[in-house]
């Protein structure tokens, strides 16, 4: 890999006109200059050819359609078939990357670990209107076990991987409608090292309208489920826990937001006024007990 290797930021777009302008922002305030953004739009309706007009005098922007909506696996999968660069990592179209160095940390990073095949740092997530809720750091994966072990899901944004190792996995799986990054990220550990960036680089927007927030988060972790399936075929392993980890975790997050919703109701609250006095009496012959 040379010195100054072409970096190729990779945007599957669908519908996120209003939001595409600011991530587009992020990419042009980088430090680091030989980059190219590669964005393949899957059959938008909104105003995000409107804003590809603005870019389409600059040589490092390739704007590619599909013929129709085919999902977000086939159009990741043509983003990275579209990329010239050594190294490429996929920003969506409604995040932003977060500082100016972002893209020559990665490229630094990239060239002092030339066995990564994947490497990434930590993230934000924020509302939809970029304000900032609370940090996911990631976390660094023990050498004795592996991205797919880890029952606490280790990768974050931003990631990036090496084109070159990437062409020995059979890719982005185009089958896929959600949690294609996971996927992906199982088949890169399979042909080189992972390794963690300790910082934040990336800005994740609460999309109402994402595929894999919110209401949508149960779907995301079905098919995350299927990526660990897969991965567990690929590798020879079999252990149901492993394999069905993310739905449970999906299934929590339901119940919390359930729960949470449920506090605010009058029904809740009223039940609250009526049950403290037990609840306190009870606490009490508890303690005395003791």
């Amino acid at each position: 890999m040379s010195a100054f290797p072409l970096f190729s930021i990779l945007i599957a777009n669908y519908n996120n006109g209003c939001y595409l302008s600011e991530c587009i922002d992020s990419i042009l305030a980088q430090s680091y200059e030989n980059w190219e953004v590669i964005v393949v739009d899957d059959g938008s309706t909104d105003i995000s050819s409107k804003v590809y007009e603005q870019y389409s005098d600059d040589p490092r922007f390739h704007i590619y359609f599909n013929d129709k909506n085919y999902g977000v696996g086939v159009t990741k999968k043509k983003c990275v078939d579209y990329a010239n660069g050594d190294i490429c990592g996929f920003v969506d179209p409604d995040d932003v990357l977060f500082g100016s160095d972002v893209i020559r940390t990665m490229v630094s990073a990239h060239i002092e670990f030339p066995n990564a095949s994947l490497i990434y740092s930590g993230m934000y997530r924020a509302d939809e209107n970029l304000n900032i809720i609370r940090s996911t750091p990631g976390l660094s994966i023990p050498s004795s076990s592996s991205a797919l072990q880890s029952m606490k899901w280790p990768i974050h944004h931003f990631a990036t991987f090496k084109k070159r190792l990437y062409d020995k996995t059979s890719g982005v799986d185009n089958s896929m409608k959600r949690s294609v990054d996971s996927d992906l990220y199982y088949k890169l550990e399979e042909v080189g090292d992972l390794v963690h960036i300790d910082c934040i680089q990336y800005i994740q927007r609460n999309n109402p309208h994402s595929i894999s927030l919110n209401d949508n988060a149960y779907k995301a972790a079905a098919w995350h489920t299927y990526s660990c399936i897969q991965a567990m075929k690929r590798r020879g392993l079999t252990d149901e826990e492993l394999m069905l980890f993310p739905m449970k975790c999906a299934l929590r997050n339901e119940y919390n937001k359930g729960y949470n919703k449920a506090t605010y109701s009058v029904t809740y609250k009223v039940g609250r006024v009526v049950t403290y006095p037990f609840w306190l009496v009870w606490k009490i012959w508890k303690k005395w007990k003791r």
